[in-house]
């Protein structure tokens, strides 16, 4: 794998295929390592009180000034809530927005043919939402509503001698965001997904392929994809009436907001996305370069990540798997009983890591997603009641069984060096991009650099070396080219998993 090239390679992994994938919805919980749902911020303990609401005669009435007037029930509910809602809805289309770029940026070049899969991974449903008022309340259900239109991409190459579906980036960074979910009262999920996102689904594919095919940018697919969102929102407004409206609403009210943002400051909008500082100062060119090469660092990391993942995930399952076989003789039932093994997913990630070098267990506990083993002690010490001294039984009791397994975990730490070798080589690459861009030839940008460096000079020598990925550049080397450059380090210096 090789950050330099755009279009990727029919050998290249890109995820598991798709029978090796379970789909576990129904069932689903999410694992010590996945991106946690964001939970209903607006009502956390899920009691609404409604102060203008009263039934009587066997009609329900709100105030509105001074006077009473008759509502039906179920329209207005789902209105207060909409309206209550608001900052959740907003963020839900933020989200809608910034995923879609992200699954852009990491499908721009690679030739490769996405379609769309059902969500595998869903996060459960939190509890009920209760509506009190007088002395009566109403009961309306929560859903874990997902943030992306594209929750699961499917993807093959067509060059490869036997196409096979693949789960696109299975368990990176890119695939948990876009399964990440919002607690949002369930009509907002139901009406979104049969009014909204299937009738945008089709269009978003296409955007993909396209954006994967090289006919245009990411950001040029993400202006298409916003305003496609745009307008089947405002075809629904042309007829949706009732409760749900305002949900619609107030989608399209923030979609307009950030197609205006976007069309008045293109970089100021893309940049952030990419993890870039915006400049106006940029020629198109040069700002087109950058953003490519980003694109191809991003997918990079993804894929690595999917990868490494999928060697972890290999251990987990067997490990886990035995504890959960684990049985133990109890003396007063006497029989065979289930073993207790309190946080198992918690011992499990703290142990595996702590098998590595230590120089490679924080950037190996970022890849994997996995705390600290201190953030993980401090969390669980906080409960009380013993619950540390249960943590450390069940970790005392997995580092047993995993030294007594012949576990090989080479070539994970082999990967992860090598993986972190491309890209810090890869700054070469970026080097000769900007230079040549900036129109300057090597023995200018020597004089250039010793000029404004005099005490840590370079020569001709050191540049063809870097350019051609001879040797790394140093990072104090790297900031000192970006000021040079008069561009962002962060170009240079990715800030990416691996370090």
């Amino acid at each position: 794998m090789s950050i330099c090239m755009s279009k990727a390679s029919a050998s290249e992994y890109f995820g598991p295929n798709i029978s090796e994938v379970s789909a576990k919805r129904n069932e689903y919980r999410h694992q010590l390592n996945e991106t946690i749902s964001l939970k209903d911020y607006i009502h956390p303990n899920g009691v609404v009180q409604l102060h203008d609401l009263v039934r009587h005669n066997f009609c329900f009435w709100k105030r509105e000034g001074n006077q009473w007037v008759p509502v039906q029930l179920e329209d207005y509910t789902k209105s207060l809530l909409a309206h209550l809602y608001r900052p959740m809805l907003e963020e839900h289309t933020d989200r809608r927005v910034m995923f879609f770029f992200q699954q852009l940026t990491a499908a721009y070049s690679s030739q490769l043919v996405f379609r769309y899969s059902p969500a595998k991974d869903q996060a459960e449903s939190g509890s009920k939402l209760i509506l009190r008022f007088e002395s009566e309340f109403l009961e309306r259900s929560r859903n874990a509503s997902h943030s992306s239109v594209l929750p699961c991409l499917e993807a093959y190459h067509p060059e490869s001698p036997c196409p096979t579906w693949c789960v696109f980036a299975k368990d990176s960074d890119l695939y948990r965001n876009s399964n990440s979910t919002l607690e949002l009262p369930s009509f907002i999920n139901l009406v979104c997904d049969k009014s909204l996102e299937d009738n945008v689904r089709p269009t978003a594919i296409n955007i993909l392929n396209q954006v994967s095919r090289g006919e245009k940018t990411p950001p040029q697919g993400l202006w298409e994809f916003m305003h496609c969102c745009l307008n089947q929102l405002r075809y629904i407004l042309t007829w949706k009436i009732g409760g749900e409206r305002p949900v619609f609403q107030i989608y399209h009210d923030r979609m307009e907001a950030l197609i205006v943002s976007f069309q008045k400051d293109a970089r100021g909008f893309i940049h952030p996305l990419l993890g870039l500082q915006s400049d106006s100062k940029l020629s198109h060119e040069l700002d087109s370069l950058i953003c490519a090469h980003r694109y191809r660092h991003i997918r990079f990391d993804m894929l690595s990540q999917c990868y490494f993942m999928q060697e972890i995930n290999a251990i987990s399952r067997y490990v886990l798997a035995v504890i959960d076989a684990d049985q133990r003789y109890n003396t007063k039932k006497k029989k065979f009983t289930k073993a207790s093994w309190s946080y198992k997913e918690e011992a499990f990630s703290v142990a595996l890591i702590e098998r590595f070098p230590a120089i490679e267990r924080v950037a190996l506990s970022k890849l994997v997603g996995f705390p600290q083993q201190g953030q993980i002690e401090s969390a669980i010490d906080k409960r009380g009641n013993g619950q540390l001294t249960k943590f450390n039984n069940t970790l005392h009791r997995i580092r047993i069984f995993l030294n007594s397994q012949p576990f090989n975990l080479t070539n994970i730490s082999t990967l992860l060096q090598r993986q972190q070798r491309l890209q810090a080589l890869d700054r070469g690459v970026v080097l000769k991009t900007v230079r040549q861009a900036k129109q300057l030839n090597g023995n200018a940008f020597v004089e250039l650099c010793n000029s404004r460096f005099p005490s840590q000079p370079i020569n001709i020598g050191d540049l063809e070396a870097f350019e051609n990925q001879k040797c790394i550049i140093p990072e104090d080397w790297a900031k000192r080219f970006s000021i040079v450059l008069n561009v962002d380090p962060t170009i240079f210096i990715p800030n990416s998993f691996f370090k």
